[in-house]
């Protein structure tokens, strides 16, 4: 009874040869192309969480306006808190240099986050693509975003003019970075 069941099953692929190869073809198209995407998740898993362990990425960002530094340093004595880096946030315009414009105009709207310049800061760190982090003493210097230095067309050596305080201000880019969040 079994031999006839298998003469008939090799009989019937035979016959549909072209068929069978092609749907042997698929499923394993199919059981490889699932492989693929769970380890590319993984892999892309793995990479966000070490990224966020390097640069150390905040578990909560508060905003306080017009506080005095000690008010970090009342933060960090809190229970639970294992580091604190205040900064200062200003929305601002830029003026870019010659050459840098891709044509929307020589001034842009700007976000200028502090970051301590003689060390890197204990939370949010930032990853220095291009150039050097920021110089410990000097004039003003800035990191660019690298997204944002792409496309101005800025890089280490450029020189851009954030409006603080109502005038330009000639900074000097360090280098370009990337950070979390």
């Amino acid at each position: 009874m079994y031999k006839n069941l298998l003469r008939k099953t090799l009989r019937d692929l035979r016959t549909s040869l072209a068929q069978t190869i092609a749907l042997v073809v698929i499923v394993v198209l199919g059981i490889t192309s699932f492989i693929t995407l769970i380890s590319a998740y993984r892999d892309l898993g793995t990479s966000y969480n070490h990224t966020y362990d390097q640069l150390r990425f905040e578990d909560a960002d508060f905003t306080i306006n017009a506080a005095s530094p000690s008010v970090a340093n009342k933060v960090a004595a809190i229970d639970g808190v294992s580091a604190v880096t205040p900064r200062l946030i200003v929305e601002s315009g830029m003026e870019l240099p010659p050459g840098a414009d891709p044509g929307v105009g020589s001034r842009i709207r700007s976000r200028l986050i502090g970051i301590p310049p003689d060390h890197h800061p204990e939370v949010n760190d930032v990853l220095v693509m291009k150039g050097d982090y920021l110089p410990a003493q000097g004039g003003p210097v800035t990191l660019h975003e690298s997204n944002f230095a792409e496309a101005y067309n800025l890089g280490p050596g450029s020189t851009v003019s954030p409006i603080i305080n109502v005038k330009p201000v000639n900074m000097a880019v360090s280098g370009t970075a990337v950070r979390p969040g």
